[in-house]
């Protein structure tokens, strides 16, 4: 399960010394994809519960800056992938996270997913999301225990 680092950060018992609040946080999650890129660490998507029973997945994308503690959700161009949790992310030189598979919630029931993506880092703040030309959707049912083929 991931961590919901940032989520409820402050002196209200999130358990890391020092932190601040933000004016701007993810929701609490699991299941999300993380990686640093340029002092700061992104997640993406994940699957957050708005009540005991109620499970949401999310497709959006946030940065963590390390020298100030602050979030800041990021919307990189290009079309944003669909909602997922179980997904998971690789960096590439520095300049190019990739993001695989995963599971979501289709009409019909969930099933996983196996599109890759890649985010294009830019410095400069301009991210952009592409879909590799040679992925393949899966359509494997929620049944199935071995994961992403």
């Amino acid at each position: 399960a991931g961590a919901s680092a940032g989520a409820g950060a402050g002196g209200g018992g999130s358990g890391w010394p020092g932190a601040e609040a933000a004016s701007q946080t993810p929701v609490p999650r699991e299941q999300h994809a993380a990686w640093v890129y340029d002092g700061g660490m992104y997640i993406f998507g994940g699957k957050a519960h708005e009540a005991e029973s109620d499970e949401v997945f999310l497709s959006d994308l946030w940065r963590l800056d390390f020298t100030t503690l602050e979030w800041t959700r990021q919307y990189p161009a290009g079309i944003a992938p669909a909602p997922r949790g179980e997904v998971s992310a690789a960096t590439l030189r520095g300049r190019r996270a990739f993001l695989y598979g995963g599971f979501t919630e289709m009409s019909g029931g969930s099933r996983y997913v196996d599109r890759a993506l890649q985010v294009v880092m830019r410095r400069s703040g301009h991210h952009r999301w592409h879909q590799l030309h040679n992925a393949s959707a899966s359509s494997s049912s929620s049944s199935s225990t071995g994961g992403v083929s």
